[in-house]
């Protein structure tokens, strides 16, 4: 018989150890639960500038279809306390192992700043549609010599997209790779030099498609207005036309060539702005973020030089701005969309260049376009990710600036959020200017440039903008629906327009205005916005005035 040797104290002692884990595990997983259930949860993202998933309102109708405990699930997992600090950490240890920036989770990268969409237009109004399509006309080409051509038809229907398989050597230092492997949301770290710094920058798709759609509507935006209103378009590179490294050079598409496409597919009597050839002459200088999709104010200032050549003016020198640098450094929506720790340790430098002319702003909002007060126009106060919302205060408000220009014109301008930086300096050129984003605005821009008496209307948007079907959508619906971008079920009444008061204008300052832009349209008790209304098209919901997001989908 074999007799098995009990050490008593040394079995006592691995179950204790034993029961110590399961103690401490059971603490852990119930204190992370606890947490979880019990501390605040963010609303908002900093580093990824946008709102976070809101909790499900319980209804019969959400739980039995399934809809209340998906949007629960997103709830939970978007709104973990600490987020922005966890992901900082977990993006820093994985680039100390090796591991590339994880995929940024939950929201498209921007509304007004992607990948060119090819959906088929939103169809206009049937009241609208016949006349809106009777105003397209054949474009021309304008030659290197300043003579006109007609466009080739393969032109017109070329689509073109971002190629993301795997490459083959075609060239002396080529990529060779599958360049998925460094994008990140179409954003591209690895290997991008700005300045003597690390950047990152978004490949370029393009799409002829929607490029001729959004050529279209201006032309249509012409034929409405006559030979009273004088009618620019200024589309605007982005800093992967500039930036990116040659061996990458085959995934992202020429930006040039679709700007020099939209051009030639507008009226003779629309203006084109050459603000590419201002920016390529300067590309040396800090004219775009290296952590942001935005350029820089400097870089909207060579745009806004080239924008005077083409109205007849000589732009003010940098002796007529007070050029301020933040003490913070700058990191931006790129960072955001990537978690990439490489753009969090090479902060961008923000500077500004803050007119010395006399002005007012005034603030309405972009539905009703009820007055929302003084504007600053240039909101100093901005930090942190939010720094590019110190232009104008945000995306989701109608601005309107009144100047001691003495130049008896009135401009009325449609942007996106590039437009931000690019819109004070109309102060020196303008006496009236009026500033719309093509997200964000609850009249007919027709009937409203007619009412304002403007003089000049500019269409200002980067190239990305310029190719986005839900973008170019809300361009439409401006033109040709009574209520713009807003989606309603019943159309307003018919206001007419309350008289523009003359204010006093102070240096750098914001003052009311005694009376509205234009009378608002009826409102519920209580609300801020018309009963009807129910969204911003091609928006999920307004981002408040202010903060600086930039319309993000779950970045405009």
């Amino acid at each position: 018989m074999s007799y098995k040797r009990i050490n008593l104290k040394t079995d006592i002692r691995r179950k204790r150890a034993t029961n110590a884990v399961i103690v401490i595990f059971a603490i852990i997983l119930f204190g992370m639960a606890a947490a979880l259930m019990l501390l605040s949860r963010p609303t908002v993202s900093e580093t990824e500038n946008r709102t976070l998933e809101e909790r499900p309102e319980l209804s019969a109708e959400s739980y039995f279809d399934g809809s209340f405990s998906m949007g629960l699930d997103r709830y939970y997992t978007d709104t973990v306390p600490f987020r922005d600090k966890l992901n900082e950490y977990a993006a820093m240890i994985k680039n100390a192992m090796g591991i590339p920036a994880p995929q940024f989770y939950g929201v498209e990268i921007v509304n007004d700043i992607r990948t060119a969409e090819e959906d088929e237009p939103e169809p206009l109004p049937a009241e609208t549609e016949t006349e809106y399509t009777a105003a397209v006309t054949e474009p021309s080409v304008i030659t290197e010599t300043g003579t006109t051509a007609a466009v080739p038809e393969a032109a017109a229907e070329t689509e073109t997209a971002v190629t993301t398989v795997t490459s083959e050597t075609s060239g002396e230092g080529e990529f060779v790779g599958d360049i998925n492997d460094f994008l990140n949301n179409g954003i591209l770290v690895n290997g991008v030099d700005m300045y003597g710094e690390k950047a990152g920058v978004m490949l370029f798709g393009g799409n002829d498609k929607q490029g001729e759609r959004y050529a279209n509507i201006i032309n249509y935006c012409k034929e409405q207005l006559g030979d009273s209103v004088t009618v620019y378009d200024l589309v605007v590179p982005t800093s992967v036309e500039f930036y990116l490294p040659d061996k990458y050079s085959r995934y992202s598409n020429s930006e040039k060539r679709e700007i020099d496409f939209i051009y030639s597919k507008l009226r003779d009597d629309v203006v084109t702005v050459d603000a590419y050839s201002a920016l390529e002459a300067h590309k040396d200088e800090y004219i775009y973020f290296r952590t942001d999709h935005h350029w820089t104010d400097l870089g909207a200032y060579y745009a806004y030089t080239a924008f005077c050549d083409a109205i007849g003016q000589t732009a003010p020198g940098f002796d007529n701005y007070d050029i301020i640098t933040k003490d913070e450094p700058y990191v931006g929506s790129l960072y955001g969309y990537t978690n990439d720790i490489t753009l969090k340790n090479n902060p961008d430098t923000f500077t500004y260049y803050k007119t010395r002319s006399q002005f007012t702003g005034e603030s309405f909002k972009y539905d009703t376009l009820r007055s929302s007060g003084a504007n600053p126009i240039y909101h100093e106060y901005a930090s942190g990710s939010n720094m590019y919302g110190m232009f104008l205060g945000g995306d989701a408000l109608h601005v309107k600036m009144t100047t001691k220009a003495g130049t008896g014109r009135k401009i009325v301008m449609f942007k996106e959020s590039y437009g931000n930086a690019f819109a004070p300096y109309l102060i020196d050129s303008f006496d009236e200017v009026y500033v719309i984003d093509i997200r964000f605005f609850g009249r007919n821009a027709i009937d409203y440039i007619k009412q304002v008496g403007a003089t000049d209307v500019l269409f200002m948007n980067n190239v990305f903008a310029a190719n986005t079907s839900t973008l170019i959508g809300g361009i439409e619906r401006m033109m040709t629906s009574p209520t713009g971008t807003i989606v309603t079920t019943i159309a307003p009444p018919v206001t007419e327009t309350a008289a523009v008061s003359d204010t006093a204008v102070i240096s750098g300052t914001s003052q009311t205005s005694e009376t509205s832009l234009m009378s608002e349209t009826p409102m519920v008790a209580g609300t801020e916005a018309p009963a009807e209304t129910t969204a911003a098209a091609g928006t999920e919901a307004a981002p408040a005035a202010g903060t600086g997001t930039e319309g993000v989908t779950g970045a405009t």
